[in-house]
């Protein structure tokens, strides 16, 4: 496991080998079924290409940046029960895959809106001026915790579902 630091070293090989490990082994663990989400684009790209490496004889894996819509590729991920699926921030929300389709949610890091977006730092300037320093605990984490929500909450869409979440951000403590 990473000593704590956790994300404070993103780009580090070691980070980008644990997270690989980590998703590699829980995705065998629960024979597919699962969706792998990421706040990163590149990070996606280099788990899914390490996972496609060690798991193609063994598993179907999607991503995101194949060709076809989001709904072909859901689609695909649905037909074929026992895939995994590796995306970004449009399958957060709005993903539905009842029953044994869905097994596993990975969520590898906490989705936090990016701080250099002009709309969020004129949003977080102005609640720091007008209230005093509170623009994380007013806006950043509020639209943190929804988004969270929404990401769990495609495992669960009716009342026969079962499954686990794994979160990998150690920042959640």
């Amino acid at each position: 496991p990473m000593d704590g630091k956790g994300f404070s070293n993103e780009s580090s090989e070691a980070y980008q080998e644990y997270v690989a490990e980590t998703v590699i082994n829980a995705i065998r663990g629960s024979g597919g079924g699962a969706l792998v989400l990421f706040t990163s684009k590149n990070m996606m790209r280099i788990v899914y290409d390490r996972a496609k490496e060690e798991l193609a004889d063994e598993l179907v894996l999607y991503c995101q940046e194949e060709r076809g819509s989001k709904a072909q590729l859901l689609n695909k991920f649905k037909k074929e029960v026992d895939s995994s699926l590796f995306a970004t921030s449009s399958f957060w929300e709005g993903v539905d895959a009842p029953g044994d389709t869905l097994r596993l949610v990975i969520i590898v890091k906490l989705p936090f809106t990016v701080p250099t977006e002009p709309i969020n730092m004129a949003r977080e300037a102005f609640l720091n001026k007008e209230m005093a320093n509170s623009a994380f605990m007013k806006l950043t984490l509020p639209q943190a915790i929804i988004k969270l929500k929404q990401g769990i909450g495609r495992l669960i869409r009716n009342e026969d579902d079962k499954g686990g979440v794994l979160l990998l951000d150690n920042r959640i403590l």
